[in-house]
């Protein structure tokens, strides 16, 4: 459900293009590598999230990884960052902040959209 919403939510942006979308981290990482995209976005609820947001990171200092949590500044979104993640953002935000997130790219900040 999360994933075909989120699809539908930047498919329905003119200036946005999804050009993958992974049930799991092992199923993401070729697709990933091939296409190079300018952001990432990761579910913590996916298998092997973290260590998808740590083999992101150690191929591309500068990708924007953006971690949905379930919760803003919980154990999770810390590990997060630690991982690597350039930002996080709770689910209950998505619809509000995740576009402009994407939008902003490097300068979205933690989790303070």
């Amino acid at each position: 459900m999360l994933r075909s919403g989120l699809a539908a939510l930047i498919d329905g942006e003119a200036d946005l293009v999804l050009v993958h979308n992974s049930a799991n981290a092992d199923s993401a990482r070729l697709p990933l590598a091939e296409l190079r995209p300018d952001v990432v976005i990761v579910d913590a609820a996916i298998p092997g999230a973290l260590d998808l947001v740590r083999w992101l990171r150690r191929g591309d200092p500068d990708l924007v990884i953006i971690f949905l949590v379930r919760y803003e500044w919980d154990e999770v979104s810390v590990r997060a960052i630690e991982a690597g993640a350039s930002a996080f953002l709770a689910r209950d935000r998505i619809r509000e902040d995740l576009l402009k997130m994407i939008r902003e790219g490097r300068g979205c900040g933690i989790g303070d959209v």
